[in-house]
This record gives C-alpha cells, sequence and structure tokens, in this order.
C-alpha cells in the first residue's frame, strides 16, 4: 500500500511495488487504492463542496471539443491542496520507478465534475497535444458512490481496451501511460450522484501555475 498522509510519502508494502510495475506495464495503467488518506481527503473534499463550478468545453490539437464539464476555479483552495500534496519528489521517483518513464519534475491538474443526465462527456483522447506530459493521473473526489463513469485506455490502433477503473472510494487514483499509440475516455455519468475527480498530469517542467 502506497500513502500519503501529513508525515509524507510512506510505501507500505515494498513487495507491492514490482507488482505494480508488472501490472502497468501490461496495461498501461494501475490504481493506487487510497494514495491519500483519510484525514486528507476530507480536508479536501470540505473544501471541494464549497467550491463554484462553472462549465468548461476540452479541445484537442485540432480543436475538436472531446470533453464537457464542471471545473472549478484555479485558484480554489482543493486544488491547491492537490497540487501541494501531489508535487513530491518522493512521489515522482515512485512512479518513474513503478511505470519505467522518464524523469518527473512537476505536476499539475484540476479538479472537475461530471453531473448525470447531461451532457458532461470525456471521449477519446490521448493527451499529447502538451509534450510536457509523460504519466497522466486521476483521484476520485466524490462522497456519494456514482454510477457510470467508467474510465477506459485502449491501444488507439486496434481499439483493444487495457484496462477499466470504475468508481472506488474517494482517495483512490489510477496513473496511466500518455502516448499517441494510447487513447481514454470516461464513460458518462448515471444514477443519482456526480462524479467528481481530481486529473492531471506528471511532466517535464516544475510545476509553476496552472497551464490551463
Amino acid at each position: 500500500m502506497i500513502e500519503i498522509s501529513q508525515k509524507g510519502l510512506e510505501i507500505k508494502d515494498p513487495e507491492r511495488i514490482s507488482e505494480l510495475k508488472k501490472e502497468f506495464g501490461e496495461k498501461k495503467c494501475i490504481v493506487l487504492t487510497q494514495l491519500l488518506d483519510k484525514n486528507l481527503i476530507e480536508k479536501i473534499l470540505l473544501n471541494v463542496e464549497k467550491a463554484q463550478f462553472h462549465q468548461k468545453e476540452h479541445v484537442d490539437g485540432t480543436k475538436k471539443v472531446f470533453g464537457t464539464d464542471l471545473s472549478i476555479q484555479a485558484r480554489n483552495l482543493a486544488l491547491h491542496q492537490v497540487h501541494l500534496l501531489l508535487n513530491n519528489s518522493m512521489l515522482f521517483r515512485l512512479i518513474e520507478q513503478i511505470t519505467l518513464c522518464r524523469p518527473i519534475n512537476g505536476f499539475a491538474g484540476r479538479i472537475y465534475r461530471n453531473m448525470p443526465g447531461t451532457g458532461h462527456k470525456l471521449d477519446w483522447h490521448d493527451d499529447t497535444e502538451d509534450k510536457t506530459r509523460i504519466i497522466a493521473l486521476s483521484m476520485n473526489l466524490s462522497r456519494e458512490k456514482y454510477s457510470g463513469g467508467v474510465f477506459q485506455i485502449r491501444e488507439k490502433e486496434s481499439g483493444r481496451i487495457l484496462c477499466e477503473v470504475a468508481c472506488g472510494n474517494p482517495g483512490d487514483t489510477h496513473i496511466f501511460f500518455v502516448s499517441p499509440k494510447l487513447q481514454h475516455q470516461v464513460t458518462k455519468t448515471t444514477g443519482r450522484f456526480p462524479r467528481t475527480a481530481a486529473a492531471g498530469w506528471f511532466t517535464d517542467e516544475p510545476y509553476t501555475g496552472l497551464k490551463f
């Protein structure tokens, strides 16, 4: 188990690292259960609940809209907390060890919400419009169990699904490889409750502020 608390990053089961390394090699995606401890997650959730969300569209390098959602303002305290916790050199080195990726120097992300019964979506795309991106991350910040909203990653050429990640617990996180050979999407949220998540990228560049 890998956990970030107020004490820092702790690897409670070192033998699990080799298993995660093998799984990532096969699926290009792994789940880090409860990456943030319950106390940290609760503080973030309280700030998310007080945040103002605004409608946002996401476009690729060809200006095609592939996603719509509700996003919080860049200066929101919850987002600041996420950046503070994930811009962690020990976490960078651990992800490099698991994924065999090139050196990571920063993390930049956002917090968004997909509402059920709306047009909110995240269609197939590859995140490669920014060449500094190395590994992508999504962290569950949903207090209630939502339905739908399944993350999927596939081989672009063959369309073969490599991994699927459904709703977990707050703090559960998955990381996945950014490559022009891969695409990912999130299916529409259904049922009663929204899907809220922190999403972002580990990059070549140190974090100095949001780029979007």
